[in-house]
């Protein structure tokens, strides 16, 4: 664990050469992995693994192509172990940063099936991702970078309906969580307020969620008599809060696009908007079923922020003024 922490702290370090760093990083994880085989501590053996694919990501030394492929190497080690079923939040985190090295590769086939299965775990942990710890709305918003990955990838292939389907996906989910999280604090806090969950309902979803993370931290910690037993337990628990939550209202991972096309006629086109970290999309939709897409430039988002900037100047000195109330 020490030679662990180590190669952590190196590959973070900041003074000091950065390639000489991550060569150190990289020894200290080879060293841990000399005592945490696979075999004595398999959740350890799949941690630095993970922690050795991203040191060989960010390696600067040596052929660029065979640091990308033992760094995906490591990552698909670190797999075998961090399996959906018995780690997904580690299954998830790991396929990202997989899926990221081949979207950064531009291997965009490989990219798509990679944040495909990602988004399937993240979209199966909906019930734990919501718990109020801040360190899970930490996780809840990195996740969102799943989707927007996804995205661009999809661009890249130029499959604009699954583009649009990842994005309403994306959205749903977002208000999906927040809903359920606010009618969660509102049976905590015995607040009246309308809900769309019952209240019995909303007590049913947070005893199946504790009980997902109490079997969840047994098999982490080593505890767990059957680990194998548990895993399958806990993923009939996930699909039954899954199956009852989407009674009353479903995340959105159904959403089709024929469904969306068959109220458009002649005369009419829908526009979607979508905003990625340093882009603006628009996809125009017509009843013929063509897709078309606008892609902002640097110069449009610029322009964007001068508008921005210039309405909150106005709205600022009218207020100043009394002219707003």
């Amino acid at each position: 664990m020490t030679q662990h922490n180590l190669g952590t702290a190196y590959r973070e370090r900041i003074k000091g050469d950065k390639a000489e760093n991550i060569e150190n990083a990289i020894a200290s994880y080879q060293t841990a992995l000399t005592v945490t085989t696979r075999e004595a501590l398999p959740y350890e053996w799949a941690d630095t693994h993970n922690n050795l694919g991203l040191a060989y990501s960010y390696r600067i030394l040596g052929d660029k192509a065979e640091n990308i492929e033992n760094a995906i190497a490591s990552y698909q080690a670190a797999l075998t172990v961090r399996t959906r079923e018995a780690f997904p939040q580690d299954n998830a985190e790991t396929l990202f940063k997989l899926g990221l090295i081949y979207q950064n590769t531009q291997r965009f086939n490989e990219a798509y099936t990679t944040f495909e299965q990602t988004i399937e775990t993240v979209e199966s942990l909906r019930s734990e991702i919501i718990s109020g710890d801040e360190t899970k709305r930490k996780q809840a918003e990195e996740w969102n970078k799943v989707y927007s990955c996804m995205i661009k990838v999809c661009l890249e292939l130029q499959e604009y309906t699954q583009a649009l389907e990842y994005i309403e996906r994306s959205k749903t989910r977002n208000l999906v969580e927040l809903i359920l999280e606010r009618d969660m604090q509102s049976m905590t806090l015995s607040a009246y307020r309308k809900t769309i969950f019952p209240p019995e309902v909303v007590a049913q979803l947070e005893k199946l969620r504790d009980e997902i993370t109490t079997g969840q931290h047994k098999i982490q910690d080593g505890t767990a008599e059957n680990p194998q037993v548990l895993a399958q337990h806990l993923q009939q628990l996930r699909q039954q809060h899954n199956e009852l939550q989407n009674q009353y209202l479903p995340i959105g991972s159904g959403f089709k696009f024929e469904s969306f096309q068959a109220i458009l006629d002649k005369r009419r086109a829908i526009i979607e908007w979508y905003i990625l970290d340093d882009e603006i999309l628009a996809f125009i939709i017509k009843s013929t079923g063509e897709i078309t897409v606008w892609q902002s430039q640097p110069e449009d988002l610029k322009a964007l922020l001068i508008g921005k900037i210039n309405t909150w100047l106005i709205i600022k000195t009218k207020k100043s003024n009394g002219g707003i109330n």
